[in-house]
């Protein structure tokens, strides 16, 4: 199979749906053989253990914008994404010994199945004011960016988040959002 992925074996955790299952197809028309796991700790920190014993690797997390800004009444996701980054980081500097790279990605609003259940009209029309490009991303936009870092054109890039959300975490405050005091 030919491809930037081509011999190379990919584990996608959380692939059962939504970014992961774009990423885990994105990197399967790439040539990579790739497994899905979805909710399996067990499966998660071993590939680490078996990409050195492979001789290096590159493992992309998964975050979210909210792991980079608060998020209201959202304390322990925010917590917990916020925890992925660090975590990113300390494995970035742990595992480069083993010429493995860590990075993660941090999506926005992403059109998921899970987003299109819990975002109502009214809440979907604020995402697109809040975000510069004025529109939802997609999986297969999320997948493009954690391939990119999964492949050798990132080959000296490590330790980063990438926010994969339209702009939102680099807008701040929008004052044209804001209506004028009186």
């Amino acid at each position: 199979m030919s491809g930037r992925f081509a011999g190379r074996i990919a584990i996608v955790t959380g692939g059962g749906d939504g970014i992961g299952a774009a990423t885990a197809l994105r990197l399967v028309q790439e040539g990579a053989a790739v497994m899905v796991v979805d909710k399996d700790e067990a499966n998660a920190q071993a590939a680490a253990r078996e990409m050195i014993k492979l001789g290096g690797g590159a493992i992309v997390n998964v975050s979210s914008h909210s792991g980079l800004l608060g998020s209201r009444g959202r304390a322990a996701y925010t917590a917990s994404k916020g925890g992925i980054i660090a975590m990113t980081r300390v494995m970035a500097v742990d595992l480069s010994e083993h010429n493995i790279r860590v990075n993660a990605i941090a999506p926005g609003p992403i059109n998921t199945p899970r987003i299109r259940k819990s975002h109502n009209e009214e809440r979907h029309a604020a995402w697109l004011k809040a975000v510069p490009l004025a529109r939802i991303g997609d999986p297969e936009e999320v997948a493009a960016v954690a391939a990119f870092l999964a492949s050798d054109d990132a080959s000296y890039v490590s330790g980063q988040t990438i926010a994969v959300d339209g702009g939102f975490s680099a807008a701040g405050l929008r004052v044209n959002n804001l209506e004028p005091r009186s």
